[in-house]
């Protein structure tokens, strides 16, 4: 009887003998995964996205049907619904059991399953399944994937077949059995040389520990290629190997610390030589080397008659430098850089040097001490200013000079208070917080108001605010203050404004003198200006254009009232060649002026006492006029070396520049004391030097902190 029965059924009965008897209930029995080529026209059956590509289309055979999982259960995958099974000679549709039965919603999230039962003819043969997978990656979808660019989507493969008698074992479950290629059963792999021992198998990692790990003939291969008797650093060493006797053991699974096994004298061990190598493994290239051995640099500059040198590393450290042009002393005017600082040396309009900037050292914050080199600053018998005062030290509202008898020489280095002709609404200078400029929260305030009806002949002008200086000048005499006027006068109104004045010391109309004055009148004598007739050589009257008026001339305001400017007058004392120059600039519109006088300045006598402000409304004035004129920032000084900082690289080109307090000085180097004035934190600006000739050096950079 069993003669009869055919070669079919005789395959069912022993299939359905190996279900019976296997500890299993089912086995896998897919065809397809990362290992095996891709038929064409159809997307992988595993997933790109995965660690080891994961096989996302996964079947199952047992004894009566086919077991379906497509997916790995990852939030971020979605499976069609829907899938095929070539049945026939064509594709027959399935649906997933764990689909929705709503027909709106075609999609499986994470992971179908399903089941299809198999015809015994099926289960005889090779059978082929798609379906189809989206998985998304963060940014877009990317479905029926082929490789791991998924430009195209493809249904996904997967062949199956159930399986037949085995007599291959795979003892240590390593995934390689003790079969050799081509027995009954053997699974395709190559054998396994040690099938009790998981770790031992065809390409397994080589560790170090006495055994052929990845079944190639060899052992321990890899540890210590270089013979040095240390193991490499990218290998795992464990107690029973026989090398790397010179690597410390701590316990097994411990790396090696030969950071390069091919050389045999880089090791832990070795001496470090400044070769661009770590030789001793510390993870350190050449420590404690300025350099490697025979590399050579460029030394010195490539500026002006200047060449580079070379520099050559021996025993780690930079040799001399060899080979160049070094600088020289620069001459001025022959277009020749001789000191290799970028530029020729200008000499100035007298044939002196100008002064030259190359460093600025410290903290460019208000009130630091900063230090500048550079050369030709020339000489500064007393460094500091004879006064420099921006009144921030005061009371608000105090005093700061009463009635001091000016004239009588009461003072020295002090301030006074010229009151001749005050009157009964006039009040002392005093320390105020009114109107102040932007960076101050102090000024000098100077107010009064004339009321002509009282007493006609002495009612008319305010106070001044006097210095009585600590020194004769003869030579040279420099002063720089900033001034606001705040009041106004109608356009017929006579009036004087005296904004500075540098006389003896022995009070007002001392000879010699200078005046910065403004007279208005208009009794058709004397009209927007001082008449030099009015005093006797050799005084110096530098009239102020009626713009910068202290009322609104023809209605209009004028430029200065009611703004800051600057004023700075320098002055040389002479007989015959004297001269005085006066600069006014107005940040707020850019406004400068200027007047310069060459002539006779002193014939006999001295400068010493510097008056600032009075405003005097002696013809026709108006009743209640109320004046107000604010002073800061007062620089004096009998020398015109100074520093000063400005908002435009050309000295000249400055419309706002405020002056800085020298420390110390010598030809080759300044310290001064840093005040940004009313300049803004963030400003970048330039710092000039003047020498004691007035010649000025190029801007050099310098940014407020």
């Amino acid at each position: 009887m069993i003669a009869n029965i055919s070669k079919t059924k005789l395959k069912l009965f022993i299939i359905s003998l190996l279900f019976l008897f296997s500890p299993e209930i089912s086995q896998a029995c897919s065809q397809l995964d990362s290992t095996k080529a891709i038929p064409a026209g159809f997307g992988a059956a595993y997933d790109f996205t995965t660690p080891g590509y994961q096989l996302s289309v996964k079947t199952t055979c047992d004894v009566s049907s086919l077991g379906l999982e497509v997916g790995n259960g990852l939030e971020s995958q979605l499976i069609y619904k829907y899938g095929y099974i070539y049945r026939n000679g064509a594709w027959e549709k399935f649906t997933f059991s764990n689909a929705s039965s709503d027909a709106t919603n075609v999609w499986i999230k994470s992971k179908a399953t399903g089941s299809i039962v198999l015809s015994t003819e099926e289960k005889l043969n090779t059978n082929y399944i798609v379906a189809y997978i989206c998985n998304w990656t963060g940014t877009k979808w990317k479905c029926g994937c082929r490789d791991n660019v998924c430009a195209t989507s493809f249904w996904q493969l997967q062949i199956f077949k159930y399986p037949t008698a085995n007599t291959c074992v795979d003892n240590d479950k390593d995934g390689f059995d003790n079969c050799a290629s081509g027995q009954s059963g053997d699974d395709g792999k190559a054998i396994d040389c040690d099938d009790n021992n998981k770790n031992v198998y065809l390409n397994a990692i080589e560790t170090c520990d006495a055994v052929d790990n990845n079944c190639n003939g060899q052992i321990d291969e890899g540890c210590d290629s270089d013979r040095d008797g240390y193991c490499n650093k990218t290998m795992k060493i464990y107690k029973n190997t026989l090398m790397c006797q010179k690597t410390i053991f701590t316990g097994n699974g411990m790396s090696g610390n030969d950071c390069n096994d091919s050389n045999l004298n880089i090791h832990p061990d070795a001496t470090e030589v400044c070769d661009g190598i770590d030789n001793n493994c510390n993870g350190v290239v050449d420590e404690n080397c300025a350099c490697t051995n025979g590399a050579t640099k460029s030394c010195g500059s490539n500026i002006g008659v200047c060449k580079y040198g070379t520099q050559t590393c021996v025993n780690g450290t930079w040799g001399t430098c060899v080979g160049g042009v070094n600088p020289t002393t620069e001459i001025c005017g022959n277009n020749i850089d001789e000191d290799c600082n970028g530029s020729d040396l200008v000499c100035s309009p007298g044939g002196g040097i100008i002064p030259q900037i190359t460093t600025i050292s410290g903290d460019s914050k208000d009130g630091n001490i900063l230090s500048l080199a550079g050369n030709n600053f020339g000489s500064k018998i007393i460094s500091s200013p004879m006064k420099f005062e921006n009144f921030e030290n005061g009371v608000d509202g105090q005093i700061i000079a009463g009635d001091n008898a000016f004239g009588s020489k009461s003072c020295d280095d002090c301030w006074s208070d010229y009151s001749a002709l005050k009157n009964s609404g006039t009040e002392d200078p005093k320390y105020s917080s009114i109107n102040n400029r932007p960076g101050s929260k102090l000024n000098v305030r100077e107010h009064y108001v004339i009321n002509h009806t009282i007493n006609p002949t002495t009612d008319f002008s305010d106070s001044t605010l006097v210095y009585e200086g600590k020194r004769d000048i003869t030579d040279k005499v420099y002063t720089s203050f900033w001034i606001r006027w705040d009041w106004g006068v109608s356009a017929d109104t006579a009036y004087q404004f005296k904004m500075l004045r540098i006389g003896v010391h022995d009070g007002f109309g001392g000879w010699p003198g200078i005046f910065c004055n403004n007279w208005h009148q208009t009794d058709g004598i004397h009209v927007d200006n001082y008449s030099v007739g009015l005093y006797t050589a050799p005084n110096v009257i530098m009239d102020l254009p009626k713009d910068l008026a202290v009322g609104p001339e023809g209605g209009n305001p004028p430029t200065g009232n009611r703004q800051w400017g600057q004023v700075q007058v320098w002055a040389k004392g002479d007989a015959v060649n004297g001269e005085v120059h006066l600069r006014y600039l107005n940040p707020s519109d850019n406004t400068v002026v200027t007047r310069d006088w060459k002539g006779p300045t002193i014939t006999s006598g001295s400068w010493r006492d510097f008056i600032f402000g009075q405003t005097m409304a002696n013809v026709e004035p108006p009743n209640n006029l109320d004046v107000n004129q604010f002073f800061d920032d007062i620089y004096i000084d009998d020398s015109w070396s100074r520093v000063e900082i400005g908002n435009n690289q050309n000295y000249n080109n400055c419309t706002h520049r405020e002056m800085q307090i020298p420390q110390a000085w010598t030809n080759n180097s300044i310290n001064f004391k840093f005040n940004k004035g009313s300049f803004n934190v963030g400003d970048n600006l330039y710092l000039f030097v003047i020498d004691g000739n007035g010649v000025v050096s190029q801007g050099y950079p310098i940014t407020i902190n």
